[in-house]
């Protein structure tokens, strides 16, 4: 069976739309990586699929790579295939694809067609809009912070400091 999905941005208003055939005994690898092939984005930087329901709220997550957390509803992609979570018409996921800024993908099971795949698929049938910017890690690390130098937390002022000997000493200040 071949699984049709529809991406969209979180936001209603944007007009981004990418539509995946994927085999259901594919993992969750290979839809990830069909995903930033569509979209163009880069593959270094970390995401997760989250089972959802009607309301868009995350279940069972599925990481890029093992994080080490023994959960039983946390999975690795290249271990899960789709079939496993996805059954039916309507079925949906979250797919976080900027951790830092948490923007994601709304996905949804759109058909289940009962076809031979092409040798070619999985395939980004579908491409309509431009894909929200991908928010790189360095690009946040190169981000400047600016410290106020006129700032003086010198120790050396002792008036400053207040001792108290029981909590009644609060009201006399």
């Amino acid at each position: 069976m071949v699984y049709k999905f529809n991406i969209r941005c979180k936001k209603e208003e944007s007009n981004f739309l990418r539509t995946i055939e994927i085999s259901e005994n594919d993992n969750f690898h290979s839809f990830y990586k069909i995903i930033h092939k569509c979209a163009e984005y880069d593959e270094s930087e970390m995401t997760s699929f989250f089972i959802s329901n009607d309301e868009w709220e995350r279940f069972e997550e599925i990481t890029l790579i093992d994080m080490g957390v023994k959960s039983d509803s946390i999975f690795v992609m290249e271990d899960v295939v789709l079939n496993k979570f996805i059954k039916k018409v309507g079925d949906k996921l979250v797919y976080l694809f900027d951790f830092f800024s948490e923007r994601f993908f709304k996905i949804e099971l759109i058909d289940i067609i009962d076809k031979e795949l092409k040798p070619n698929h999985p395939a980004c049938v579908t491409v309509k809009g431009d894909s929200p910017k991908q928010i790189m890690i360095n690009d946040k690390l190169d981000t400047k912070i600016e410290i106020n130098n006129n700032l003086d937390f010198d120790d050396d002022n002792k008036d400053d400091d207040i001792e108290f000997e029981n909590i009644d000493d609060i009201e006399n200040l």
